[in-house]
């Protein structure tokens, strides 16, 4: 079991235990009655037709964590935010668990750094990593390796196993109206050896660069 199939692992460990959490919280409070609730927690008492509704959203709740595990399709987002007042400065956290029918997953960790500077202009330094296993059917060049007539294949790299960084900036400058430009610099690598436990050995390593510049309006 490498590190991904291991962190797959305590996921669906932790969503499963919610679920079942969910269960009985939302369970009990969608068919026991009011009144004994109401000995429980008082609330009930007071809102009857909210503690229904809430357990019924929970039970819901239930159902929407463990689907995933039945389709095989899943979608995590967790995202922190901490502002610095010492600094006046944000930073900013997130983590992104994807599973697709493919049977490929994906880990996107990101972190940035959001700095006001004087006379409106501010500066956001980031790093992303991505990593992706690679899909049932993905076998590595050249054809017809891995091909069976009638079933599915592809050669396609981007659906290989690979690591990724994605260091960037972006410089803001707000102006008067409520109207912001903005020009971002990010530059991107991947390489099969960038993902824990190995990635497809047929990819070659990757890199691009590029410029996007914006403005906006506030209203």
């Amino acid at each position: 079991m490498d590190i991904l199939t291991s962190l797959n692992f305590w996921l669906w460990a932790a969503a499963g235990l919610l679920a079942v959490a969910y269960l009985m919280a939302g369970g009990m409070k969608a068919t026991q009655p009011i009144d004994k609730l109401a000995a429980q927690m008082k609330w009930p008492a007071d809102l009857p037709r909210l503690t229904r509704f809430v357990g019924v959203a929970e039970v819901l709740g239930a159902i929407g964590l463990i689907l995933p595990l039945l389709t095989g399709i899943l979608a995590w987002l967790t995202r922190y935010n901490q502002h610095l007042l010492q600094s006046d400065a944000t930073l900013s956290l997130s983590y992104r668990y994807a599973r697709d029918s493919f049977g490929s997953d994906s880990h996107t960790v990101e972190a940035a750094w959001h700095q006001p500077l004087a006379d409106g202009w501010s500066i956001k330094p980031g790093l992303r990593y991505y990593t992706q296993a690679a899909a049932d059917f993905y076998f590595d060049p050249p054809f017809p390796q891995g091909f069976s007539f009638g079933e599915p294949y592809t050669a396609d790299t981007r659906l290989s196993a690979f690591g990724a960084l994605n260091p960037g900036v972006t410089v803001a400058k707000l102006l008067p109206g409520g109207w912001q430009i903005d020009v971002k610099v990010e530059f991107y690598r991947q390489r099969s050896d960038w993902r824990p436990g190995g990635g497809s050995p047929g990819l070659e390593p990757l890199s691009a660069r590029w410029i996007q510049t914006g403005i906006s309006r506030t209203f």
